[in-house]
């Protein structure tokens, strides 16, 4: 079942985010509750792995998956400001935390009262996902709210200047109990000196957690950053639900 949600301002306006849901067809109970990020471009692909995943087991997929799209990325999705890292793009402008608050106060619950009285299903655990800058945000939400219990960060961007010191100078969120890393094999061969630092950075950050005991895993795919997006975000997704990916 896919619900269309209300529209719901994003932390700073203009922007209005659209949120759907797509909710199991489940007997009323729990059921993990994961907020997924999706560009435009990621949409498409993700949508397409979720119906083969479906198709081929004849079973919805385990998780009702709250999906957001419209966002300001590099407002919403930035921890602190920093400098653009591409020529013509723009600087980023730090608005993670008040972007966090929304979500966690205003989208997130508004959205699970309609899945509630839609469905009666309620969320068994919450997961945070995303790709790129997207993925950046949902590991760093686990350092700033105890709603989530896991993250998918998936090509995570966390070349991102002072987040390496952010994640490694901090204890391991105590709520934190599952985090799906993903990079592709070309991402630390790119030109530009900022994002080389991705794979090692997420490295770190991956055995870090880890030994904390946060039960992690950690995927390399073939590729630069921008190959098979949606589908990246969807293996993190089945990494989180314990199930198959193909």
């Amino acid at each position: 079942m896919l619900l269309t949600l209300k529209s719901a301002s994003a932390a700073v306006p203009p922007a209005v985010l659209t949120v759907t849901a797509h909710v199991p067809d489940t007997p009323e109970g729990f059921l993990p509750f994961g907020c997924v990020h999706l560009s435009p471009e990621e949409a498409g692909l993700f949508h397409v792995k979720l119906s083969q995943w479906e198709t081929a087991r004849h079973a919805s997929f385990p998780a009702v998956l709250i999906l957001i799209g419209g966002n300001d990325w590099e407002r919403d999705f930035t921890p602190w400001p920093a400098p653009k890292v591409f020529k013509g793009g723009r600087d980023f402008t730090g608005g993670a935390d008040p972007y966090l608050s929304a979500l966690t106060q205003d989208v997130l619950p508004a959205a699970e009262r309609e899945i509630r009285a839609a469905s009666g299903l309620q969320p068994s655990r919450r997961f945070l996902a995303g790709y790129s800058l997207a993925g950046l945000f949902a590991l760093y939400a686990m350092y700033q709210t105890a709603l989530f219990d896991g993250c998918v960060c998936a090509s995570g961007s966390l070349w991102y200047p002072g987040f390496r010191e952010f994640a490694l100078s901090r204890p391991v969120p105590a709520q934190l109990k599952q985090a799906a890393f993903s990079l592709g094999d070309k991402e630390k061969d790119t030109r530009n000196a900022v994002m080389a630092s991705v794979e090692e950075t997420m490295r770190a950050i991956e055995i870090r957690l880890r030994e904390a005991g946060v039960a992690t895993a950690f995927d390399v795919n073939p590729g630069g950053h921008f190959k098979d997006t949606g589908a990246r975000l969807f293996q993190g997704l089945c990494r989180l639900c314990a199930v198959p990916e193909t």
